[in-house]
C-alpha cells in the first residue's frame, strides 16, 4: 500500500511539475518528508529516480525530433553533474561536521 502511495505521490508531482514548468522534485521532498516517515536519504533517493525516469522519458521522446543531442557536450554535462554531486556530497558532511548537529543541517 505505501509503495502505490509513493508512486502516485511521484506520479502526480511529474505530472504538476511538467504543466508548471518546475521540477517534481520540489514537489516530491517536501510531501515525502511530511507524510512518509522516511528518512532522508531514502527520499532523496525516490526523487532522484523519479528525476531519472523523467530525462530518459524525455530524451526517448525527442530522439525523432529536431532536437539532437551532441554526444560530447552530453558527455561533459554528465560528468558534470556526476563529479558536482559527488563534490556537493562531501561539502555537506564537512558542514554536517561542523554544524555537529543533523536536525540543524538536513
Amino acid at each position: 500500500m505505501k509503495v502505490l502511495f509513493y508512486f502516485l505521490v511521484c506520479l502526480l508531482a511529474t505530472m504538476a511539475g511538467g504543466i508548471s514548468g518546475v521540477g517534481g522534485g520540489v514537489i516530491i521532498k517536501p510531501v515525502m518528508d511530511a507524510v512518509s516517515g522516511l528518512p532522508v536519504a531514502e527520499i532523496s533517493f525516490l526523487s532522484g529516480c523519479t528525476v531519472l525516469a523523467m530525462t530518459a522519458v524525455s530524451v526517448f521522446n525527442s530522439r525523432g525530433g529536431s532536437v539532437k543531442i551532441e554526444p560530447r557536450r552530453g558527455t561533459l554535462l554528465a560528468v558534470g553533474g556526476a563529479v558536482g554531486g559527488i563534490a556537493g556530497k562531501e561539502l555537506f558532511e564537512v558542514v554536517r561536521g561542523m554544524g555537529g548537529s543533523l536536525i540543524m543541517v538536513a
